[in-house]
């Protein structure tokens, strides 16, 4: 181990001195040159029969980095490992030097602060009273599949255009009595309130029948693509050819096999799994801000108030607020939340080591990431199918382990009737004495 000097300079923050000697990184660089040699030229030479040395001098600039590189993250986990603790973010790169012969390095290392997992389950959570029936999420879902497997229906003689019908019709336009190119269509299909029609256009035929007229204003705004049309007001002919509505599919033993199961049994009971699952998934949402008060009651951190700040910070930052110039009060809500948030990711880290089955592999987290991949804004989807964004996989893969710690949790805890409560109220949480002292006032770096 390369460790040669460490330092306590603050809770929870280690100075620590490195270094290798010669073998080391001479070794390093030998299998960096090999690889080098494998997909580079040297000039002078044939690919892949470049001499070491003359690989080493035509790429000692890639080569020192690489080593740099490879031997600050081995120093920093190793350092870890003998120190037996967990990191608090990056460590500070106070030094680092690197030759062909020697990597000496000094670092500042912020870690988690030691302490026991006291509670972590066998909670109880009070039920929430507003989830919803399975019955009525029963309900909805057969809706659903009978929505997604309906057919257009031709109109009664007394139906009349909503929105979501079809309608073909014949239309022609005129500009102060004018036609104009585009101007005219026969028999095309309009979709109420699709939105994929000029705006407005749409909404001037709901309540029209089947063999009606309609005429109508249209003003066109003054940027519209179109310049013959921008800023012009047009007026619309309208003839309703014929209409047809969505009829949902009867709940029978025919959508059943529509909807790829064997019979309206399976299907009954696919209906009934999914709508569990549902009633699941709202149980857990109302339930884990109770799991995580109690995990905050139950263990007690002792956080340093540097971590507490620099989290706070990052906080900031994500809600685009200037540390330095923001209002005394939401500099201290900002602190509380970021306290209880480094508390709960400490206890996490605690209950990974304690639970395997609480620790998901990268393997199971892709599969996770992957099924809910269509859930995210288009450019962080963007980014995602990249795959070269590793702070943002390391952001979401953060989420996803602590979704899966929660779910074990809710799990492994019992849901109750809400309690009646006669005297007092449930104690609220507290900032360590230090934190309050100084929530409300500039802090330093």
């Amino acid at each position: 181990m390369p460790i040669v000097k460490q330092e306590v300079i603050d809770d929870c923050k280690i100075k620590v001195s490195f270094s290798y000697e010669k073998d080391k990184v001479s070794s390093l660089i030998d299998e960096m040159a090999v690889e080098i040699n494998k997909t580079h030229t040297v000039q002078g030479f044939r690919k892949g029969r470049a001499t070491k040395q003359s690989i080493i001098f035509a790429y000692k600039k890639q080569i020192l980095e690489n080593v740099k590189q490879k031997l600050l993250n081995e120093s920093f986990q190793d350092s870890l490992f003998e120190l037996e603790v967990k990191a608090f973010g990056q460590p500070q790169i106070n030094d680092i030097k690197v030759t062909l012969d020697s990597f000496t390095a000094d670092l500042t290392i912020g870690h988690m602060p030691k302490f026991e997992l006291l509670q972590y389950r066998d909670f109880e959570i009070e039920r929430p009273e507003d989830l919803p029936q399975r019955e009525v999420l029963e309900d909805m879902l057969k809706e659903k599949v009978c929505e997604q497997y309906s057919s257009q229906s031709p109109f009664e003689p007394d139906d009349f255009l909503l929105n979501g019908d079809v309608a073909v019709i014949n239309y022609s336009g005129t500009i102060e009595g004018k036609p104009f190119e585009g101007s005219e269509a026969q028999a095309i299909i309009v979709t109420l309130g699709s939105g994929k029609s000029i705006a407005g256009f749409e909404d001037q035929l709901i309540g029209a029948k089947p063999g009606e007229t309609r005429e109508f204003d249209l003003d066109f705004a003054d940027d519209f693509s179109v310049k013959e049309l921008a800023g012009k007001t047009v007026k619309f002919k309208t003839e309703i050819l014929s209409a047809s509505r969505k009829a949902p599919h009867p709940y029978n033993e025919e959508l059943a096999i529509a909807a790829g199961v064997s019979s309206l049994e399976e299907l009954e009971q696919e209906v009934e799994k999914q709508a569990q699952q549902r009633l699941d998934e709202h149980i857990f949402n109302a339930v884990r801000p109770s799991i995580a008060r109690k995990l905050l009651q139950a263990n007690p951190v002792e956080v340093p108030l540097w971590q507490i700040i620099e989290v706070a910070k990052q906080i900031a930052v994500q809600n685009k607020l200037d540390w330095n110039s923001m209002e005394d009060s939401v500099r201290s809500q900002i602190i509380m939340e970021a306290h209880s948030k480094i508390r709960i990711s400490f206890i996490f880290e605690k209950i990974k080591d304690t639970v395997a089955e609480c620790v998901l592999s990268t393997e199971e987290m892709l599969t996770i990431l992957n099924a809910n991949i269509g859930n995210f804004e288009p450019n962080v989807r963007k980014e995602l199918e990249k795959g070269t964004n590793v702070q943002l996989f390391q952001t979401i893969f953060g989420e996803i382990q602590d979704q899966h710690i929660l779910r074990w949790l809710v799990t492994n805890s019992k849901v109750v009737a809400k309690k009646v409560e006669e005297f007092g109220q449930e104690q609220s949480l507290q900032l360590p004495q230090e934190v309050e002292q100084t929530k409300t006032a500039e802090v330093g770096e």
